[in-house]
């Protein structure tokens, strides 16, 4: 059977895989905040971005994702949750000597303004919740040539941190990634988050002023794998993904969606050199401008769209997706700012 329908029929089969696990359940566990997804792309894709990433948003969903980052690129979220919880995240990330790629990224949630009390039930201080990880991200291009367009390997090392009500605990962690472009249409990607993360939690300072000595425990995270696929197809306007996502404590779950773009004709600047000497030649060629998209997030229906522009010396991209409610829940907005330089 010819590739050109060997790869259609696999991502058909991924995504009839998907939709068996769908109503899947788990509990909350340490460290869930690093696994809540961002980005309003792939948010508005339902989650699907392990084997896709192809933005900036790239090193926190499968770190070997930066490797296609072709320019120096700066992102931001702004997610709203329910319960007057923040979820924040800052990134940036560009091409270093040739076949590699570095990035930063910084995530921050939480809630304040929340009124403690004691254990008659009055009033005391108010308990404020701060969660925040950075973590430095690398990938490199290992393969980049027939038969297979592009294998990529990645790691994030993390520093996570966080703040409950006067308490504090740190730790470190790693995610690691691969990617393999399959052909120009098909690629796959692979994930683990949250290798050797936990939370070293020391309440004897605390409790100290309380006159009781307080204590220490370790708050193991669970590790989380991820395995994606995606495929481009009606000339690269229609892109759809599909993610599968188990963890060591958890059920599985289970991300799909698809995008649209309009593409337009734009003015590109490249680099070349004639004889000797360095040019700078400007020519014609098709860019993505807007994009909507939907997606299936684990019992949670997404959808949301893209906006790009030339901006004089660099390209803006401005994203939105909406999340709807579980039970007992408020829909989720997202807003996100990408910058091309």
């Amino acid at each position: 059977m010819n590739r050109v329908f060997i790869y259609p029929l696999l991502i058909i089969a991924f995504f009839a895989g998907a939709i068996c696990f769908a109503d899947s359940e788990d509990g909350g566990y340490a460290g869930v905040f690093t696994t809540m997804g961002i980005g309003a792309r792939p948010i508005g894709l339902g989650g699907a971005f392990t084997g896709l990433c192809d933005d900036v948003n790239a090193g926190y969903w499968n770190p070997a994702g930066i490797s296609r980052i072709g320019e120096f690129t700066i992102g931001g979220m702004y997610r709203r949750l329910d319960l007057d919880r923040r979820y924040n995240f800052f990134n940036l990330a560009t091409p270093i000597m040739g076949d590699a790629s570095l990035g930063l990224s910084w995530i921050n949630a939480g809630v304040s303004d929340v009124q403690g009390r004691d254990s008659d039930g009055l009033p005391t201080e108010e308990i404020k919740n701060r969660k925040n990880t950075i973590f430095l991200s690398f990938a490199r291009r290992l393969v980049q040539e027939k038969p297979i367009e592009m294998f990529s390997l990645g790691v994030n090392v993390k520093y996570i941190q966080e703040d409950l009500a006067n308490l504090n605990a740190y730790g470190v962690g790693f995610d690691l990634g691969v990617f393999l472009q399959i052909t120009e249409e098909y690629a796959v990607g692979f994930a683990v988050q949250n290798v050797g993360s936990r939370y070293n939690w020391d309440s004897g300072s605390y409790y100290a002023r309380y006159g009781s000595q307080g204590s220490t425990y370790n708050e193991s995270f669970p590790v989380n794998f991820r395995f994606g696929a995606s495929g481009l197809f009606l000339d690269k306007h229609l892109v759809l993904a599909s993610d599968i996502e188990k963890s060591n404590k958890q059920e599985v779950r289970v991300h799909f969606g698809g995008e649209y773009w309009l593409f337009r004709e734009v003015l590109k600047e490249v680099e070349s050199e004639e004889g000797s000497e360095e040019a700078t030649v400007r020519l014609l060629v098709e860019d993505r401008w807007v994009g909507i998209r939907a997606g299936y997030d684990d019992g949670r229906l997404t959808f949301g769209g893209s906006l790009w522009q030339e901006v004089k010396w660099f390209d803006l991209g401005i994203g939105y997706a909406f999340v709807t409610a579980k039970v007992n829940e408020d829909p989720e907005h997202v807003v996100s700012i990408e910058l091309q330089f």
